[in-house]
C-alpha cells in the first residue's frame, strides 16, 4: 500500500506532462493559421513556442519514468520542470506593437490553463515529501 502511495507524485507528473505534450502538439497544428497579420511577425515563432513546450514536457515524462522506478531524482526532475515551465510561461519572446498599442504577446511556452504545470509541480513536491516520509519509517 505504501508503494502505491509513493507513486501518486509520479502519476501526477506523468498526467501533467502528457497534457503539456498535447498542448505543444496542438501549437504545431495551429501554427499554420496565424491569428493576426503583422509584417514584423516572425513566422517561426509558434514553432519555437511549440518546441520549448515539447522539450519541457519530454523532461517531465523522463522525470515521471524515473519516479516510477523509485528514483528520487525523478521527483526532483519533476519539481525543476514545473518551475522552469512556470517561468517559461510568463517569459515573453515577442511583443507586437502597432500604432503605439500593444496588440499581442508571445510567451516562451504555452500551457493548458496552468493545470498541467500545477500537476507536474504537485507531483514533484508530493513525491519528494512521500519519499522522505518513507525513508524516515525505515
Amino acid at each position: 500500500m505504501t508503494n502505491q502511495i509513493n507513486k501518486i507524485g509520479a502519476i501526477f507528473g506523468l498526467i501533467g506532462s502528457m497534457i503539456l505534450l498535447s498542448v505543444g502538439l496542438s501549437i504545431i497544428l495551429d501554427a499554420r493559421f496565424p491569428g493576426f497579420l503583422d509584417p514584423e511577425y516572425p513566422s517561426s515563432l509558434p514553432y519555437m513556442q511549440a518546441v520549448i513546450t515539447i522539450i519541457i514536457s519530454a523532461h517531465g515524462i523522463f522525470g515521471a519514468i524515473l519516479a516510477f522506478k523509485e528514483n528520487i531524482y525523478g521527483y526532483l526532475c519533476l519539481l525543476i520542470v514545473g518551475i522552469i515551465g512556470i517561468i517559461a510561461t510568463f517569459s515573453p519572446i515577442f511583443v507586437s506593437i502597432a500604432g503605439g498599442i500593444l496588440t499581442h504577446i508571445y510567451f516562451a511556452s504555452s500551457t493548458f490553463r496552468y493545470i498541467d504545470l500545477v500537476l507536474i509541480l504537485t507531483g514533484g513536491i508530493l513525491g519528494l515529501a512521500l519519499k522522505e516520509k518513507s525513508r524516515e519509517k525505515k
